[in-house]
């Protein structure tokens, strides 16, 4: 399904701060030459301001003992050791740094670095005029002090993200992964995103309109994806995670004779955006699940879901290995 329900969470048990030493000037090609130049902005890290000698007062943050709101950088750095649960042994996880830039005492960007310190994802956030709450400068203090955003959730985590104008991400390898303006907000606290995501080989993978929420994904409005090889794979439109029109082709260009969506109704086969083999086929009725889902492995079928109206009936049906 287009609806991602994945969630990653593991429980804190450790935590300290380490210091930085360097600005890891790696370089990735065009890519990697962007993500330096974002870190030319920055300077060295180790002379970045620690983020805990900032305090929010009249609703900015100032640092200690100045008499002018703060701008500038500050900084968090992470080295988490812990343990996934009782009796396992107890290991460490790769380093991570945050940081943040203020202006006039208001927080204007994030960014995240890897272990390496190479940009992995920068986040520009909203104006103080559509922020939502009052205290939104001390929320963020906090969240950026106890670790909100972190890959992993913490104990004694606090505080609130920012609401966000537009991110941007990369891959490990330096090619951009994802780039995104927020549209709105809805009242779930989902944000409507004009996005574009890229394979790690520079291809864009899909252009379009998402509702997110953390690890949460929504197709919302009108959606093109591509191939690895830069062939177009899908041209979709979407109301709220419901389909309303999907076409899809081969990696050779062939219109895909299994997809057939207008209106809400019809079967969409999913297929792989390398090889383009067909994973999954799905059946819809006034765009809901509605009918079987045949799911695929090396062109076999591998398994059997029934739905009706969106809702899941009965058993999974499993052909093959998995009998």
């Amino acid at each position: 399904m287009k609806q991602s329900l994945s969630r990653f969470a593991i429980p804190f048990l450790c935590l300290s701060s380490v210091c930085l030493a360097h600005n890891g000037g790696h370089q990735h090609g065009h890519e990697g030459d962007e993500r330096a130049h974002l870190m030319e902005e920055v300077g060295k890290l180790s002379e970045v301001t620690e983020v805990s000698k900032l305090e929010a007062r009249d609703g900015l943050a100032w640092l200690h003992g100045e008499d002018k709101p703060y701008s500038g950088w500050v900084r968090k750095t992470w080295q988490v050791r812990h343990k996934h649960a009782p009796g396992w042994h107890e290991h460490s996880h790769p380093k991570q740094t945050r940081l943040a830039r203020f202006k006039g005492g208001i927080p204007a960007e994030s960014r995240w670095l890897d272990e390496d310190n190479l940009l992995k994802k920068m986040t520009m956030f909203a104006g103080k005029d559509r922020q939502e709450e009052k205290t939104w400068v001390s929320n963020f203090l906090k969240a950026m002090n106890t670790g909100v955003g972190l890959f992993m959730t913490l104990e004694g985590r606090t505080g609130n993200e920012p609401l966000v104008a537009r991110y941007t991400e990369w891959s490990e390898n330096g090619t951009k992964k994802r780039a995104a303006k927020i549209l709105e907000y809805n009242k779930d606290g989902y944000r409507k995103e004009d996005f574009t995501d890229w394979h790690n080989n520079g291809q864009v993978s899909e252009q379009g309109q998402s509702w997110r929420r953390g690890h949460y994904n929504i197709y919302g409005g009108k959606l093109v994806s591509f191939y690895r090889n830069g062939q177009k794979r899908s041209k979709e439109l979407w109301d709220y995670g419901k389909p309303v029109t999907i076409k899809v082709w081969k990696t050779n260009g062939e219109k895909c004779p299994e997809t057939k969506v207008a209106e809400g109704m019809g079967t969409y086969a999913w297929r792989d955006k390398y090889r383009g083999e067909i994973y999954v086929v799905h059946s819809y009725m006034d765009g809901l699940l509605h009918g079987p889902s045949i799911w695929y492995q090396d062109g076999e079928k591998k398994a059997v879901q029934n739905w009706v109206k969106g809702k899941r009936q009965g058993t999974e049906i499993k052909h093959g290995h998995d009998e």
